[in-house]
């Protein structure tokens, strides 16, 4: 009888394991640079896109008077949808070894926050939202994390939970999700490319 009953334990445990392999729980890759991205209103955007790629749909804010950035030098810039105001914030790079126009400079990172997050039709990979996913939908979908913090300080206590993979010798892709430190909502979500050299 004891047999039948490990048995019979074997095979629903191996089935809950497939089941939950083919479901949205799935573990991502964290190493597949392919799993980095963000699906903004229906357009895929990937760190390392050209910025020209963001002007098609949004509108431009840069802070600088001088529309260049400098060679292997970065900066941050707003992109804004014209429709309803809807702001998110990036970093933009030039890695190559001349001075380039923002167009042709690529996107280093893109943060959807809390602010902005309604403004936008949006999820990350295995259908992350900011305020609407929670440290447990993040970590079915990327498992623990690379590094974990606490910030105390503000009005808005958060968890800082990071995730990053080296793509190449000189990238590393990450993952940055902040959360609520009493909801344990998800309040700020950025994507991006670290150490370019």
């Amino acid at each position: 009888m004891k047999v039948v009953t490990r048995l019979i334990l074997a095979v629903l445990l191996l089935a809950g394991t497939i089941f939950s392999l083919a479901g949205c729980g799935t573990l991502v890759d964290r190493t597949d640079k392919a799993n980095y991205w963000v699906m903004i209103d229906g357009v895929q955007y990937n760190p390392g896109d050209p910025c020209s790629k963001f002007t098609e749909k949004f509108e431009l804010m840069f802070d600088q008077a001088t529309k260049e950035i400098q060679p292997n030098h970065g900066a941050s810039a707003s992109f804004y949808k014209k429709s309803n105001g809807g702001r998110l914030l990036t970093g933009l790079r030039n890695p190559d070894t001349a001075t380039k126009p923002l167009d042709e400079c690529i996107i280093s990172a893109i943060t959807i926050d809390k602010e902005n997050a309604e403004k936008f039709t949006h999820h990350f990979i295995g259908g992350i939202k900011t305020k609407k996913s929670t440290t447990d939908d993040v970590r079915k979908v990327f498992g623990a994390p690379t590094h974990r913090t606490k910030k105390e300080k503000g009005a808005e206590p958060k968890l800082i939970w990071s995730y990053q993979c080296s793509v190449e010798d000189n990238v590393e892709l990450f993952y940055a999700f902040g959360f609520d430190s009493k909801t344990e909502v998800l309040m700020e979500c950025s994507i991006g490319l670290d150490k370019i050299r």
